[in-house]
């Protein structure tokens, strides 16, 4: 029996156990995140990724995007610099005229990782925390180029990232463990629920792409893999749907048991949030909505750090440790799962593809889009750049 099924029985056995209590409404889950955006994260040079002075502060675009979704403002700011979360959020290049510079941005990436891509697909380690695994690479390894090659190719429909892409899947069956995603610290070797958050994201992008079921097949098994990671029993207020990031240790002597870090399980609940639609095999929504919850019991609920999520949480004193890390990825895993656009939102027809800052369908020959009156903006069609002037901007011919 594969391991992935016998994780299945035992689930299945008991079932997902129902969600533990919000800590607030949707409303102050808003507002505690912008006190966040808002607090020690930012200064007059920008935010950082955690709120502690060591963390270069920056005009991040996903800190900006986050502002704008959840206060309706689009910030001003004279440039952006990509990135800032664990889950990306690129709405705010196409509200303020700079959809060009993101799509040189994901282009010269993509490009890279196909530079790097070895001929049978795969990526390699060789660092430091390559000692104690018997082959240089994992699926920690070959997943986030995988991930980010397909995602760029789903919302441009770029052929050459595509096929980078789907031969990092193919090889990426060879794997059975979810490992190797965090070797700035934890040894290649080691169990590793972002490995599995990686593998989901590729495999459900590869599917909707080629429409090929064996990469659904293959989310499926890589979402299975990710459940040991995630608390399905609890003692202590804040446990359940935690999430230990690893099943080891960091630089092989600081255990992560009983440590969840939650901003791993964010991005492993926002992949099976991708999942969800394609396979029911479980309630793939209901265990990502139990570790957001989780999440946000672990927030900073008031005081200094209000609204950040810890870098660690130790149940058994169910104490916050530092750094403090930024929201925005919890806020983005809220908004798709409250069916609400966080990011970039993808019509198809045909060989026709559009991507946009707003709900967009495709009827009669025809973008339609859900955006408010009187806003310019910018969408990719079929991987240009389109402006999108405010007098006629729900409909692109």
């Amino acid at each position: 029996l594969p391991v992935e099924e016998a994780i299945l029985w035992a689930v299945q056995k008991q079932g997902l156990p129902p969600l533990p209590p919000a800590p607030r409404t949707v409303a102050q889950q808003r507002e505690i995140c912008l006190k966040a955006l808002n607090g020690p994260l930012k200064t007059e040079a920008g935010w950082g990724h955690c709120a502690e002075p060591n963390w270069g502060r920056a005009p991040y675009a996903d800190m900006a995007s986050t502002l704008w979704r959840l206060s309706g403002k689009i910030p001003e700011m004279p440039r952006l610099v990509f990135g800032g979360a664990h889950v990306s959020n690129s709405s705010i290049y196409f509200v303020t005229g700079r959809a060009v510079e993101w799509k040189g941005i994901h282009e010269g990436q993509a490009r890279g990782f196909i530079r790097g891509q070895k001929p049978d697909g795969s990526y390699r380690y060789d660092g430091p925390f390559r000692r104690g695994h018997f082959e240089n690479t994992a699926s920690g390894i070959c997943a986030p180029p995988a991930m980010h090659l397909l995602e760029y190719a789903w919302l441009t429909g770029d052929k050459e990232a595509l096929a980078a892409g789907c031969r990092t899947l193919e090889y990426m069956k060879r794997f059975d463990v979810p490992r190797g995603a965090q070797t700035w610290e934890v040894p290649l070797h080691t169990p590793d629920q972002l490995a599995s958050a990686y593998a989901v994201w590729a495999y459900v992008r590869g599917y909707q792409l080629t429409g090929k079921k064996e990469y659904l097949a293959e989310a499926r098994r890589w979402a299975l893999t990710g459940v040991p990671f995630t608390y399905l029993w609890t003692r202590y207020p804040i446990m359940l749907y935690s999430t230990p990031p690893v099943f080891g240790a960091t630089n092989w002597q600081y255990n992560w048991i009983g440590l969840p870090v939650q901003w791993v399980g964010g991005v492993y609940a926002y992949a099976l949030t991708l999942l969800s639609p394609y396979d029911k095999t479980l309630d793939w929504n209901h265990l990502a909505r139990g570790i957001l919850i989780s999440a946000e019991q672990q927030q900073y609920p008031d005081g200094h750090w209000i609204g950040l999520l810890p870098d660690s949480f130790t149940i058994a004193s169910q104490t916050r440790n530092p750094a403090r890390i930024n929201p925005c990825a919890i806020s983005s895993l809220r908004m798709v799962l409250d069916g609400q656009l966080d990011s970039l939102c993808l019509a198809v027809d045909g060989p026709r593809r559009v991507a946009a800052p707003f709900p967009v369908t495709i009827r009669d020959g025809k973008a339609h889009l859900q955006a408010p009156k009187g806003l310019k903006y910018q969408v990719l069609v079929n991987g240009r750049v389109v402006d999108v002037p405010a007098e006629s901007n729900t409909e692109i011919p």
